[in-house]
């Protein structure tokens, strides 16, 4: 739902003052502090004036009130876990006797530095303006400023707040936690996942469905003030679909569309970054060992490097724990690397005798079928001081996706993708999802095709940190992730189940009761749960549907 704050009980000579200023960058400084706004605005004068607004807090009787009637509607209760806040939430707190949204300018504790006397004055309306803005992208502040924090809300209706490191967990794991292993090769079951992923992407490629995602979106997203995003992120994933039906693939050293130097290679590294302070194409690198017959286009420098590999004593097929040891080698910029796997003819003959770079070369061929077929999705990482940026990653739901993950893990070394800083490494599917969003992210990057010069499209669409310019974008990331949340929602543990059950009062038509339960997936033992049960509501939603036919087992 979007609102303006400022539209109840204007004083409409000073408002557009206001809005002048908010507009002109007047507003120098504005922090929340628990309920408190506080601003610094620079007027005639040559000292900024100050502003300090502040809304009456809910009691502790009325923040009970509130949360127990959102946790009557769960629905209500979902929309506000995604960052939404819907009309019927401002009816249902007026039905309790609460209302979030000031009803005067009386209502606002707001005070000015400068002469003028009303309230408000164009310094008052200038941060008015933006703290609006500011709610507009995150309703929550309006709960915030009420004494009621975001956490305390959504723990109170069965859900956790949004924190965007949060979300983002650490999926590494130190080298010696990693269990005995081998490298992938003949006589392991690399062969057999090469064979089973091959026969795989054809499905994957399949464009029935390519844009059934974009329906989830909203048409108009707080964050994009230039035009329709949505339509433009349309037109992206179309662009990079048709430039891939023309990718000009590699004749090979020979002519024969192989190139057996790179294929043959025998260890490669994806070395990754400690700290996200930018996007991972620009902070990754390659390191291949020994390095010396790779082609000279691909740049890089020799180095010796302290990077993880399975003894050799172990043989291959055979557990062997991962030591560090110092290699020489050659250290590569990614997108190169990645520009020569994606060139690669899909010719592979035999899977038994499939080279250790395999891996990297199927990787390859499946983010291509997958950004054909449109099976990924926009994904927001955060840096610090608000900075955000945009990976594309594999669409889980979709068919045949986690089985190619699974695949492209039995084909990589479990110590592929290494962070040098606390010597992890990020094995099986977490390792497999990170090569494959490398591959779609630099895709779009280079396809894109579109006009990428502000700020949140170029974080999109050339991977570009985008850093908060001031106080009216630090709430931008919230904003792009909670358009994207719809997208993020994953196959995990929990599943819905229709529940149908005859109403046993005697009746001359047969009447059904429809219930939603929970299942839990890991304990296909255990009962399912009714809905409200999980959401701890003392209601019980029942669906009485007429059936048609005369009395009859289901």
């Amino acid at each position: 739902m979007q609102y303006n704050a400022t539209n109840k009980n204007a004083y409409t000579n000073r408002l557009p003052r206001g809005r002048h200023y908010a507009a002109t960058g007047r507003v120098l400084e504005i922090a929340i502090e628990e309920e408190t706004v506080r601003a610094a605005v620079q007027g005639t004068r040559r000292r900024p004036y100050e502003v300090t607004i502040r809304l009456r807090p809910f009691t502790r009787a009325e923040i009970s009130r509130l949360k127990a009637a959102v946790a009557e509607d769960p629905a209500l209760a979902a929309e506000l876990a995604l960052g939404k806040l819907p009309a019927e939430m401002l009816d249902l707190l007026a039905g309790h006797g609460l209302s979030l949204l000031p009803a005067s300018w009386d209502d606002l504790q707001a005070r000015c530095s400068c002469p003028d006397w009303a309230n408000p004055c164009k310094h008052l309306a200038a941060v008015y303006y933006l703290l609006a803005n500011e709610i507009d992208q995150n309703p929550f502040l309006l709960f915030k400023l009420r004494g009621l924090p975001e956490e305390e809300l959504l723990a109170g209706v069965g859900f956790a707040a949004f924190d965007a490191a949060a979300r983002e967990t650490d999926p590494f794991v130190p080298c010696a936690a990693v269990p005995p292993c081998a490298a992938p090769g003949p006589g392991t079951a690399a062969p057999a996942a090469a064979a089973a992923l091959t026969e795989l992407l054809p499905a994957l490629a399949r464009r029935e469905e390519r844009e059934a995602f974009f329906d989830l979106l909203t048409e108009a997203p707080l964050f994009y003030p230039y035009g329709n995003f949505k339509k433009i992120l349309r037109q992206v994933y179309h662009n990079v679909a048709s430039a891939l039906e023309h990718l000009e693939l590699s004749a090979g050293e020979n002519g024969d569309g192989t190139l057996p130097s790179v294929l043959d290679h025998p260890e490669w590294y994806l070395l990754h970054p400690a700290k996200r302070e930018a996007h991972p194409l620009e902070e990754a690198a390659f390191f291949a060992v020994p390095g010396t017959d790779l082609p000279d286009n691909l740049g890089g420098t020799v180095r010796m490097l302290t990077v993880p590999a399975v003894a050799a004593a172990a043989g291959a097929g055979r557990g062997a724990p991962i030591s560090l040891r110092r290699r020489k080698g050659r250290l590569l910029p990614v997108r190169p690397v990645l520009d020569l796997f994606l060139r690669l003819p899909l010719s592979l003959s035999d899977a038994d005798t499939a080279p250790p770079s395999v891996g990297r070369f199927l990787s390859a061929a499946a983010a291509v079928a997958l950004a054909q077929s449109g099976t990924y999705v926009p994904a927001v990482r955060t840096g610090r001081d608000g900075r955000f940026w945009v990976d594309y990653v594999p669409l889980p739901q979709a068919p045949g996706v986690l089985a190619a993950l699974d695949h492209l893990a039995a084909l990589m070394p479990a110590f592929f993708i290494f962070r040098r800083a606390d010597q992890s490494v990020l094995p099986g599917r977490a390792g497999a999802t990170k090569v494959i969003s490398l591959f779609l992210s630099h895709l779009v990057h280079a396809f894109a095709g579109v006009d990428a010069a502000d700020k949140v499209a170029a974080a999109f669409f050339r991977g570009a940190p985008h850093t908060p310019d001031g106080f009216a974008e630090r709430q931008t990331a919230r904003a792009v992730s909670d358009w994207l949340s719809p997208l993020s929602l994953q196959a995990g543990e929990f599943a819905p189940v229709i529940r149908l059950e005859i109403d046993p009062r005697p009746r001359r038509k047969v009447r059904l009761q429809v219930f939603i339960d929970v299942e839990n997936r890991h304990d296909p033992l255990a009962p399912p749960r009714p809905l409200e049960e999980i959401f701890a509501t003392k209601r019980s939603s029942i669906i009485l549907v007429p059936h048609l036919f005369p009395t009859a087992p289901l």
